[in-house]
């Protein structure tokens, strides 16, 4: 009787890790359900493995498609994104681009 008992619990256990890993217990989001890339971003970062579906090309930048909170920037080569670091590229999300290995820069 013991020893189905510890079969039991232990097949739970892993049948609760596997859902886990196959997204079951996941909330399904869209880059529409954020008000902005930032906020897209900062949930991302929180849990990849469930937030996967924001960052469609896998590169660690979630919401990179227009979401509408677009303004208007400076011009290309004065948009003073160049040289900032990971942070501050993301408050500045509508002007500027931060890219993995590359760094910031302009929209």
């Amino acid at each position: 009787m013991h020893s189905f008992l510890r079969v039991s619990l232990l097949l739970a256990v892993l049948l609760m890790g596997c859902g886990r890993l196959l997204g079951l217990d996941c909330d399904d989001t869209n880059c529409s359900d954020y008000p902005t890339r930032m906020a897209a971003q900062l949930d991302y970062e929180a849990d990849p493995e469930c937030r996967a579906d924001l960052d469609a090309d896998h590169d660690g930048v979630a919401c990179e498609e227009d979401t509408g909170d677009e303004v208007h920037c400076s011009s290309a080569s004065g948009c003073e994104c160049s040289g900032k670091n990971r942070d501050a590229c993301f408050a500045d999300a509508s002007c500027c681009l931060w890219v993995v290995g590359q760094g910031c820069g302009c929209r």
